[in-house]
């Protein structure tokens, strides 16, 4: 076993039968990309991640250790989205020229991505759809040389959203008819090859909005219908909250001209909850259209390595002189551990084996080389929230025969997963096993806490296991520190929680609980106002239901009678949409008792 992000690459490829050039063209040579899957090139993660794209593929589900650099592209890409979707090209082009200064720009991917941006900045501030629509074209043939605009090639998500960008320009130059034949051509390619249904999420409802949009346009109000219900359908199956909003705009304007207008006060109650849900934490609603196309979920994992080094190295209480000694120079040391150089791969792995973090460490939940293990892993744990109980059992022990069990973390892995669907150890005896196996990859530290560095997922998930174990034996003082310790770790570390997706999203669920269950109110409704935010800031609505239905139980208890009463309705609508069967009837009924009233 490799754990090399190229050799899982390859994998993925030589299943589909596609040649390396294929995926490579216009991104980097064959040459490289040879090298790159026998692990002998990196690639910063910008570039890699496309190259799991082009393949259909999503790479969040790999939890990554990256370097400084990669993560401030990262986040200026995700704030620079953020700027267009509120109209804001001022805010925009400045974060812009700031990307230039953290990458030399001589990848495509790079100039591409910048030309793109420049392109939609000068559409915000003048609003001409035709320049527009040639500065993208020429973005677009950076990485497609000779476009083919049927959409034959591999296509990763930068460049489909390019080609969602030219088509809405279509749209709003009247060029309905090739729009329309395009966008069909697009949403087809797009089911065909991106067969991993979390990258797919990422840009097949926005294509079908645009599409819907087409079809609205030209008077077809049912085709448009169907249209908005299918890309619907994909966002409620992964959880994910964008485009939502506009497709329900888009639904009820169709819905007035249809012969279901009986469906429309489904469709207001859905848009008046997320109106709800943004005027309470007070968050800016996307407005801009462009904008739409650029935001969507993701479920990214990321562990800055420099940072890493340094926070590791100081709690085993070790100077910079002692780590560095015959693996570098104490200079490089201090410069990497500032952010200021990314760290060569060789060096990297002697310093964290130095420090007792094993190459094989900061990939999980899991370590596999075979990417339909991580795709697996992905639909076991979606299993428990949605009360698929047999399914669960029978994803698990096929999961189990495949892994390597040998490796640290794949062990650790299934011993937990073991101890939850087992289910016959409780109490201290639960949080002992818990504990012994957090200590395979958390090993403790004479003189510190348990957690002494930021967890990775499957070591949050441990410790969220024992806080709940705590809870169910009315330790309310024991789980709370276990939150408070985790939050503790996030907040130092110079990672946006954003990009900590897997965990958080049932951190500040549970956490926010537990307070208010502890009649902790002020601090529980700070910790839903993250946990809300936070949700938004990773375009997922699949916890947003039951944050509102916990925060309902603290202004029953601040007697905040209205906003109690919205709390429960919307979470109910929430919950209902995207399908978290486990706890629907138990809010219908709470609605029930309390207002003697039928939610649905």
């Amino acid at each position: 076993m490799t754990n090399n992000l190229g050799t899982i690459l390859a994998g993925i490829r030589e299943k589909e039968k596609i040649s390396q050039k294929s995926i490579a063209d216009g991104i980097i040579s064959s040459n490289f990309m040879c090298k790159l899957e026998k692990g002998e090139k990196e690639l910063d993660y910008v570039v890699m991640e496309t190259l799991f794209e082009r393949l259909g593929k999503c790479a969040d589900k790999i939890e990554k250790g990256i370097t400084n650099d990669d993560y401030q592209l990262i986040r200026l890409r995700d704030e620079i989205a953020d700027c267009i979707s509120k109209n804001d090209s001022q805010s925009a082009k400045m974060k812009l020229e700031e990307y230039t200064a953290w990458t030399d720009m001589k990848n495509n991917v790079h100039k591409q991505y910048y030309r793109k941006i420049e392109a939609l900045i000068e559409y915000l501030d003048n609003r001409d759809a035709r320049t527009c629509k040639t500065q993208l074209l020429e973005a677009l043939q950076i990485t497609h040389a000779k476009w083919d605009q049927n959409g034959s090639m591999y296509l990763c998500n930068q460049e489909i959203r390019i080609v969602l960008l030219i088509t809405y320009m279509k749209i709003m130059l009247g060029e309905l008819q090739e729009a329309e034949e395009k966008l069909n051509a697009y949403c087809i390619f797009l089911l065909h090859h991106y067969t991993d249904k979390e990258e797919l999420v990422k840009i097949y409802p926005h294509a079908m909005w645009l599409l819907a949009k087409v079809y609205f346009r030209q008077d077809k109000v049912e085709e448009a219908l169907i249209t908005i219900q299918k890309a619907k359908e994909c966002l409620y199956q992964n959880g994910s909250l964008m485009p939502m909003y506009a497709l329900l705009e888009l639904e009820g304007k169709c819905l007035e001209l249809s012969s279901k207008q009986y469906l429309l006060q489904e469709n207001m109650q859905c848009r008046e909850a997320f109106d709800f849900l943004y005027n309470i934490v007070e968050e800016q609603m996307p407005i801009e259209e462009v904008g739409q196309l650029l935001l969507c979920s993701q479920q990214r994992e990321y562990i800055i390595l420099n940072y890493l080094i340094k926070e590791v190295r100081e709690a085993k209480g070790m100077t910079q002189e002692q780590l560095c000694e015959g693996i570098c120079e104490q200079e490089s040391l201090s410069r990497i551990e500032l952010g200021k150089r990314n760290p060569h791969r060789k060096v990297l792995y002697q310093l964290l084996k130095k420090l007792d973090i094993n190459r094989e460490q900061y990939y999980g939940f899991i370590v596999a080389d075979d990417f339909a293990l991580y795709e697996k892993i992905r639909e076991y744990r979606r299993c428990g929230p949605r009360g698929e109980k047999e399914k669960e059992a029978r994803l698990f022990k096929e999961i189990k025969q495949e892994l390597d069990t040998s490796v640290t973390v794949n062990r650790q892995f299934v011993e937990m997963e073991q101890i939850y669907l087992e289910n016959t150890l409780q109490g201290e005896e639960k949080v002992n096993a818990l504990k012994k196996i957090l200590h395979y990859t958390m090993p403790g530290i004479e003189g510190k806490d348990m957690l002494y560095r930021i967890p990775f997922r499957a070591e949050y998930s441990l410790m969220n296991k024992m806080a709940i174990t705590y809870y169910r034996q009315n330790k309310w003082k024991e789980a709370l520190l276990i939150y408070e310790k985790i939050l503790s770790e996030y907040e130092y570390s110079r990672v946006d929680m954003k990009y900590h997706a897997v965990p958080g999203l049932t951190f500040y669920l549970n956490y926010g609980a537990f307070l208010e269950d502890n009649n902790e109110l002020v601090k529980s409704l700070e910790i839903s106002d993250k946990g809300l935010k936070f949700a938004i800031s990773i375009c997922r609505a699949d916890i947003i239901g039951n944050i509102l239905a916990n925060r309902s139980c603290i202004y029953e208890k601040t007697n905040e009678e209205s906003l109690e009463e919205k709390c429960l309705r919307y979470s109910y609508v929430f919950i209902t949409m995207y399908r978290r069967n486990k706890i629907k009837e138990k809010v219908a009924n709470r609605y029930l008792e309390k207002y003697h009233c039928r939610l649905g």
